[in-house]
């Protein structure tokens, strides 16, 4: 951790262990050892940025020339610094910032060491350029007497970079010409022009393509471009590329030299990272943003390359659009939904039709034919009264005539008892049990 300082002569150290039961977590830390020593009070400065300088975030270099430079602890910047100069030259005068050192440590966007050169006078005046890495930056000029430099370090301690060392003047013309107002775009990416960084496309569509020198036809070497993308409210942005030959990456795939990085929002330090490409990279869907407001960097580094570079379109697109990708998606995934439901319905079929077939192999009790006609012993039948066995016995005399016999014209119409169907399970033949017939001998009581 960093030296710290007191105010005046007091300090107070406080060391808190927690609350804990676990040996190995004792064992395991160290602890710590630390040595104090009375120094004298620092001298602020309003140039310099060193710990402990309070003005650190507010310094200020005026004159016709000066140098700033990254404070320096064993030969090495510190970690967790931020300093900001603004620097002022005189009226009708412009900046001209020279780097002698620039040792940074290097990440594709920018964002954790890094010098960030501002073309005004307030904080949020326009970008021209983040730099990182080992690449020494280009002279860099103001369009004004104002310039911000403003320099920032992570929490990670570095031990092989230096850091870096610049120099200011003010001058009427910089050794490259400075553009005149027809050169300048708001639009367009090409050298010299001061905008480069800070470019804007507003509307439903438009084309944005990397700078190109003229006598090869090649993008250029140290070119920073970087637009703001703007489409009307209520819609998001879509980007295509129609031509992209950048130098491919060298580190696992990972573009570390010239690359495009999209942005998905308006904010470049706090926006999503829509992705970064380098090499040949074609996108036939397009790259979509979930607002109005995109962000496209170019970055080339400074050696040489011979490639194309890229040329782009945006356009447009309701929100509620949905992707083809995302359509073919969603189709996939209701056709193997309803693939499922009819794999579901045919087992359940299936597994009832094999019920139903166990039920029918069941042994029932038939009824034959054999229960319903006469047995071959069955004594036959007599239209007479048997004579009884005990000739002791002398039948009754019946003093009243007999029942004629059947049929009985008044009741013909009318049978005693429907007829009854029986179906005989196993035989196609149906017998039909006819209502008995009272017997001839049926006698009526008066």
């Amino acid at each position: 951790m960093p030296d710290v300082y007191s105010t005046g002569r007091y300090m107070w150290v406080t060391f808190y262990s927690g609350i804990t039961s676990g040996r190995w977590w004792r064992r395991s830390a160290t602890g710590f050892k630390a040595h104090f020593e009375a120094v004298d009070p620092p001298v602020y400065s309003r140039e310099l940025c060193f710990l402990g300088n309070i003005y650190n975030n507010n310094l200020t270099l005026t004159g016709s020339n000066g140098t700033l430079q990254s404070p320096l602890k064993d030969d090495r910047y510190p970690p967790r610094l931020n300093c900001d100069w603004l620097i002022t030259v005189p009226e009708g005068k412009i900046v001209k910032l020279s780097f002698e050192i620039f040792e940074l440590a290097w990440n594709a966007i920018c964002n954790k060491d890094y010098v960030e050169i501002l073309d005004g006078k307030e904080i949020n005046s326009a970008s021209r350029g983040r730099y990182c890495g080992y690449a020494t930056p280009k002279d860099i000029y103001s369009s004004g007497r104002y310039m911000r430099v403003h320099f920032i370090s992570d929490k990670i301690r570095r031990y092989n970079d230096d850091g870096f060392k610049a120099t200011f003047t003010a001058e009427k013309k910089p050794t490259v010409p400075v553009p005149s107002v027809a050169a300048i775009s708001k639009e367009l990416c090409f050298p010299g022009n001061i905008n480069n960084n800070d470019l804007e496309l507003t509307g439903s569509h438009g084309t944005l393509q990397s700078p190109t020198e003229k006598h090869s036809g090649k993008y250029p070497p140290d070119s920073s471009c970087d637009w703001l993308i703007t489409v009307p409210d209520g819609k998001i942005v879509k980007l295509s590329f129609d031509r992209f030959d950048l130098q491919p990456g060298t580190t696992h795939d990972v573009c570390t030299a010239d690359y495009v990085q999209i942005l998905d929002g308006k904010d470049r330090r706090n926006s999503e990272i829509k992705g970064i490409y380098c090499g040949h990279y074609i996108s036939p869907e397009g790259i979509r943003s979930s607002g109005r407001y995109m962000r496209v960097l170019f970055i080339s580094d400074s050696l040489v390359a011979h490639y194309e570079g890229f040329k782009a379109t945006f356009t447009a697109e309701d929100k509620t659009r949905i992707s083809k990708t995302l359509l073919i998606l969603i189709i996939v995934t209701v056709a193997v939904f309803i693939a499922v439901i009819c794999c579901v319905v045919c087992i359940e079929k299936r597994r009832k039709k094999r019920r139903r077939e166990r039920e029918d192999r069941i042994p029932m009790t038939a009824l034959t034919t054999s229960a319903l006609l006469p047995s071959p012993q069955a004594p036959p039948a007599v239209g007479y009264a048997p004579v009884p066995t005990n000739q002791e016995v002398q039948p009754l005399e019946y003093p009243y005539p007999l029942e004629s016999p059947p049929p009985y014209p008044e009741k013909e119409g009318v049978p005693q008892y429907p007829p009854q169907d029986i179906s005989i399970h196993g035989n196609r033949a149906a017998m039909v049990l006819q209502a008995k017939r009272p017997h001839p001998l049926a006698v009526h009581k008066l």
